[in-house]
């Protein structure tokens, strides 16, 4: 890796607007996202589920009627609404989730969990923040805490960012 990211300094010499401090944190960025990524992925895939199935159970499971429109999960999951579609279909194919028309709305369907679904969160989630626990264990709760402020900074930078198309 190291090889690699000093190939990438070299090169990156070249153009005027390289800037290898910012660069290089985007690639450990990444890099640490994509370790992160899979050992979690490893993690869901144990109790049948991708990360993104896990994250739309979570988000029913919080809601205060554990209940959710399809928009709302999409808003929350960073993800288009085809998108929330896919996701819901497995769950409710699994049984874990299921659509119900809104009370107020008929045109509009709202996803909730199923007794099944809470029951499978209920096993899965000890395991899970046992094993955040430890991925992050050797990092100071205090840094933690900087780390999480830092890169909280950084997304709303980014979603600024984004907002004006750089």
């Amino acid at each position: 890796m190291i090889k690699y990211w000093n190939k990438v300094k070299e090169a990156g010499r070249q153009y005027s607007s390289f800037h290898w401090p910012s660069v290089e944190l985007v690639l450990s960025f990444i890099s640490t996202y994509s370790v992160l990524s899979d050992i979690l992925t490893k993690n869901m895939a144990e109790f049948g589920l991708s990360r993104a199935a896990f994250n739309v159970l979570m988000i029913l499971s919080r809601k205060e009627n554990k209940k959710c429109k399809h928009c709302e999960i999409g808003r929350l999951m960073f993800v288009s609404r085809a998108n929330i579609t896919g996701l819901v279909d497995g769950l409710v194919d699994q049984g874990l989730a299921e659509r119900r028309r809104d009370p107020e709305d008929r045109r509009i369907w709202l996803v909730a969990i199923t007794p099944k679904g809470e029951t499978l969160l209920k096993k899965l989630l000890p395991v899970h923040y046992e094993q955040v626990t430890k991925i992050c264990e050797s990092i100071p709760d205090e840094k933690k805490q900087e780390i999480s402020r830092a890169l909280l900074e950084w997304r709303a930078v980014l979603a600024e960012l984004d907002d004006k198309k750089i």
